[in-house]
C-alpha cells in the first residue's frame, strides 16, 4: 500500500541519512536533516565494488547524484503526507482493509475467519490503508485522459496508481516508485 511505502521510506530515511538527534514531530522530513557523511557511507557500502565507481571523481560524482536522491526522497514524502492528509483529496485516494472484500463476499453463505483476520488488520493498525490513488478524480492539471486510453473513444476516468512494498528486493531503489507517483499527481493537479 501507499501507507506502507510512505512509513518505510521515512523508516529508510531516519535509520540512514537523517542527523542523529532527529526528532519527526518537529523536523519533519526535510532535507536539512540530512548528514552527508551518512550519505557518503551509505553510498559507498552499496557501491563500493561496483566498477562505474572506481575513481575518486567517479565516486564523488556518485555520491553528490545519491544526495539529490536522497533529497527528492524528503521531498516525495513531505508531499505525499501532505496529499493523503488534505480533506480535499478524500475522493481520489482509495482505502481499503486487507480480508475485508473476502469477507463481504462470503459473509452471508459461509462460516469463515475473514470477519476476525479482517479484525486483526485493524488492531495492528493497518486498516483503512491508502491502497491507491484514484488519478481520474484529480482536478487542475492535466487529465489522466490525456496519458491512458484503451480505445480511442475509451474515457480512462477510474485509473488508479498503486504501490506495492519491495523493501526485501530493493531497500534503497524502491522508492523511485513514490517519485513517480508524487510526479503523475502533481502532472494530474497542476501543481508543479
Amino acid at each position: 500500500s501507499i501507507d506502507v511505502m510512505l512509513e518505510n521510506a521515512k523508516k529508510y530515511l531516519k535509520d540512514n541519512f537523517f542527523k542523529d538527534d532527529y526528532v519527526e514531530s518537529t523536523d519533519g522530513y526535510s532535507s536539512s536533516n540530512i548528514v552527508d557523511a551518512k550519505v557518503k557511507s551509505v553510498f559507498l557500502k552499496r557501491n563500493g565494488n561496483d566498477n562505474r565507481f572506481r575513481t575518486t571523481a567517479s565516486k564523488n560524482k556518485g555520491i553528490e547524484q545519491e544526495k539529490a536522491r536522497i533529497v527528492k526522497l524528503c521531498e516525495n514524502v513531505e508531499f505525499m503526507q501532505a496529499f493523503i492528509d488534505n480533506p480535499k483529496n478524500s475522493d481520489a485516494i482509495i482505502r481499503y482493509t486487507k480480508h475485508s472484500q473476502n469477507y463481504e463476499f462470503t459473509k452471508e453463505n459461509l462460516p469463515n475467519n475473514y470477519q476476525k483476520w479482517m479484525q486483526n488488520e485493524i488492531d495492528q493498525g493497518r486498516g483503512d490503508d491508502v491502497y491507491a490513488i484514484n488519478l481520474g478524480k484529480l482536478m487542475g492539471g492535466r487529465n489522466i485522459t490525456n496519458f491512458v486510453q484503451y480505445k480511442l473513444d475509451d474515457v480512462s476516468s477510474d485509473i488508479v496508481i498503486m504501490a506495492f512494498e519491495f523493501t526485501s528486493y530493493q531497500p534503497h531503489l524502491q522508492y523511485e516508485s513514490l517519485s513517480f507517483i508524487c510526479s503523475t499527481i502533481k502532472i494530474c493537479t497542476g501543481v508543479e
